[in-house]
């Protein structure tokens, strides 16, 4: 799943369950967060959301109904005024317009609308999360609000975003050369936009800690092969992963995907691990947890 917005469909802490699995969910806005790329979890700005009219009593819920709202996304850019017909402003802009999938085809969104052909103050640069994303009424950003090569959706082109753009990027395949030619044009666009931030870069507030660790806190008998994972803080881009048999645990790497491998762990052994949170803005510190391996020798 890609390009979509999970926002308050569920009252419980998690908008997407997993019980067998885990599904690859990019480039989506999801409340209470998800581990994969360009995930974000932030408020979508709908225009109007819809909800739930509860004319009866908890027990007499046949009355209930809801009531439908629009979901296009605010922009002081430009976004479709569906009642009126026309294209309008907002004083706020959503963070999922020109946040899906940098890959993707703009479909028919609008380059520019008629009220502002030269783009003085909106352009649309990759497609939008939600409902309208795709659509020719699809919610155009002001200026600066958003990089084509911005990967992770933290707001600056950097070292990740090249990490995360090589990997279906950056060489011409061909069938009659054994080693790829280098796309000269693509890394172009990349360079172009390195080191550049939009102007929202630096504003986010701090995430939550990570929480939900697998194995969980001062469990015994761990599989010596066994992986580690828990569930992401809200609005945390990617993880500082710190793993050892001492405390405090030595930081071990970076990433987006909320799992880690360790390697050579030691039979009847403790380790100490912790998950540091971080954004554009800040890192949020996590707690150290623990876990003791079982009998039965090195993996």
């Amino acid at each position: 799943m890609t390009n979509s917005i999970f926002w308050k469909n569920t009252p419980s802490e998690s908008e997407i369950h997993t019980y067998h699995g885990r599904p690859v969910i990019t480039y989506c806005n999801i409340g209470n967060g998800f581990g994969g790329i360009g995930n974000i979890d932030l408020d979508p700005v709908f225009v109007d959301p819809g909800y739930w009219d509860y004319n009866g009593t908890a027990s007499d819920i046949e009355d209930d109904f809801w009531v439908d709202g629009d979901y296009h996304l605010q922009s002081e850019g430009w976004r479709w005024d569906t009642r009126r017909g026309v294209w309008t402003w907002d004083d706020v802009t959503s963070r999922c317009i020109d946040a899906g999938d940098p890959d993707s085809p703009l479909g028919d969104e609008l380059l520019a609308v008629p009220a502002d052909p030269n783009n003085n103050w909106g352009e649309n640069i990759r497609i939008n999360m939600g409902a309208y994303g795709g659509t020719e009424q699809a919610s155009i950003p002001p200026l600066g609000w958003a990089i084509l090569t911005d990967y992770n959706n933290d707001g600056i082109a950097d070292f990740t975003d090249f990490a995360l753009w090589s990997r279906n990027h950056g060489y011409i395949p061909s069938p009659a050369e054994p080693n790829p030619a280098l796309n000269a044009a693509e890394l172009d666009i990349l360079a172009d936009a390195w080191l550049d931030r939009t102007n929202w870069f630096g504003t986010l507030p701090p995430p939550t800690p990570a929480s939900n660790p697998n194995p969980s806190d001062g469990a015994i008998g761990i599989f010596v092969g066994s992986f580690l994972s828990w569930e992401p803080g809200a609005g945390a881009t990617s993880h500082n992963i710190y793993f050892g048999p001492a405390n405090p645990p030595a930081f071990q790497t970076n990433r987006t995907e909320t799992t880690f491998y360790p390697d050579h762990l030691i039979a009847e052994t403790t380790y100490y691990w912790r998950i540091d949170e971080v954004n554009p803005s800040v890192t949020t510190a996590g707690a150290v947890w623990t876990f003791t391996t079982g009998a039965g020798g090195t993996r």
